[in-house]
């Protein structure tokens, strides 16, 4: 979900700054769109990476389905002994 949000804040920001600095040339106010996300962006991936990876919940998120199968396995073996 980062890269389409990436790009329409880039648009979306562009045009409102477009209105707000009417005087600046369109040429400057598109670059500055392009390196302030370019300079946000790879932070919110960071971020992001380590809220993935430093959850203890990881496991699951990784491996879900075959997680769930073993663990419906062993609590039916455990419930039947």
């Amino acid at each position: 979900m980062l890269v389409p949000a990436f790009f329409v804040s880039v648009f979306v920001e562009r045009r409102f700054l477009r209105v707000l600095w009417a005087g600046e040339d369109a040429r400057r106010v598109r670059r500055f769109s392009w390196r302030a996300h370019f300079a946000s962006y790879p932070v919110l991936i960071a971020v992001w990476l380590v809220f993935v990876l430093g959850s203890p919940r990881r496991r699951w998120i990784v491996a879900a389905p075959s997680a769930r199968r073993a663990q419906s396995f062993l609590a039916s073996a455990r419930g039947s002994g």
